[in-house]
């Protein structure tokens, strides 16, 4: 299953993509044997098509928009997004000595408790993963129900066992 969406935003253009057909996720094979099939793990891609300028609230809203429609259709949908490590132009403008790939991770974050308390949600909940290995950090985060929080535990423990230090 794929789903793909296109936001503009003056000149800039995101597409934003939600798939569960690829195994882009590490060991799904094996994260979903853990946890007995019960769940759906979808990927979230985001990547900008066209554009420079930094991208607006509006349009961080209008991508939280869409993955809560999502969940909202997929009750056992676990979305999952790996903050990747691309260096981008707008990150300039931010005052962290954050590497880009941190500074992913806290805004998707920041979005995911902006809509969550907008909207009075509370039944959702987002862990953050940060992964050490080799002299590297990896971000990614996996967002769901509170109801499939045991499944979500479950595979962050595997994530930081199997490629943690």
């Amino acid at each position: 299953m794929i789903e793909s969406y296109l936001l503009e935003s003056g000149e800039d253009e995101y597409k934003l993509t939600l798939t569960t057909d690829d195994d882009a996720f590490f060991g799904k094979e094996d994260v979903l044997d853990l946890v007995n099939h019960r769940i759906e793990i979808v990927e979230v891609s985001l990547y900008r098509e066209k554009g420079t300028t930094v991208t607006s609230i509006k349009t961080l809203m209008g991508i939280t928009d869409i993955l809560a429609n999502y969940m909202n259709r997929h009750r056992d949908a676990v979305l999952y997004y790996y903050c990747d490590e691309i260096d981008f132009e707008s990150f300039r403008y931010t005052k962290s000595d954050w590497a880009p790939q941190k500074y992913r991770s806290q805004l998707f974050s920041r979005m995911f408790e902006r809509y969550t308390r907008k909207y009075n949600i509370t039944d959702y909940c987002d862990q953050e993963i940060c992964i050490e290995a080799f002299e590297h950090v990896s971000y990614m985060h996996l967002i769901s129900r509170k109801e499939n929080e045991p499944e979500m535990d479950a595979i962050v423990a595997y994530l930081q066992e199997s490629y943690g230090k």
